[in-house]
């Protein structure tokens, strides 16, 4: 065998490990991505992922459309209903941020959403001094799926 053709096989092999590691991590992604429920229930709402979309199920039926952020924060309230997040822990997992001086954001955003979701608003409750929940307006809080 010529040395050229033994780097262009060297090279070759290289290329197939590296499409084979390729395939792989997006076979991960994909599945990752299929893993996350597409809605979540709770409290007679629906949270859908697809759509960006919170839905009231009673008789009315109103859909109100969700901003990123807004659709962020109701996802994980709504993971863990009834769990306190803190405003760093809130602005850590959502804007990707742990500096205080984002606090106001916050706030103006749960404020915002509240008058938005209109009475599905009730259950976005602040904890004095620890955070914010989804709550069920003093009764136990009720399981999300």
């Amino acid at each position: 065998m010529n040395g050229w053709q033994t780097k262009v096989d060297g090279l070759r092999a290289e290329m197939q490990a590296m499409a084979r590691d390729l395939a792989e991590l997006r076979r991960q992604a994909l599945s990752a991505l299929n893993a996350e429920p597409e809605t979540l229930r709770c409290d007679g709402v629906e949270l859908d992922a697809a759509r960006r979309e919170l839905r009231d199920l009673s008789a009315e039926g109103h859909t109100v459309r969700l901003t990123m952020k807004e659709f962020e924060l109701l996802r994980l309230l709504l993971t863990e209903p009834g769990g306190v997040f803190s405003r760093d822990a809130l602005l850590a997992q959502v804007w990707g941020v742990c500096n205080p001086g984002y606090h106001r954001a916050v706030d103006a955003h749960f404020n915002r959403m509240r008058k938005k979701l209109g009475e599905a608003g009730k259950h976005l409750e602040g904890v004095y001094g620890a955070g914010y929940r989804w709550g069920a307006g003093g009764q136990e809080a009720a399981s999300c799926q």
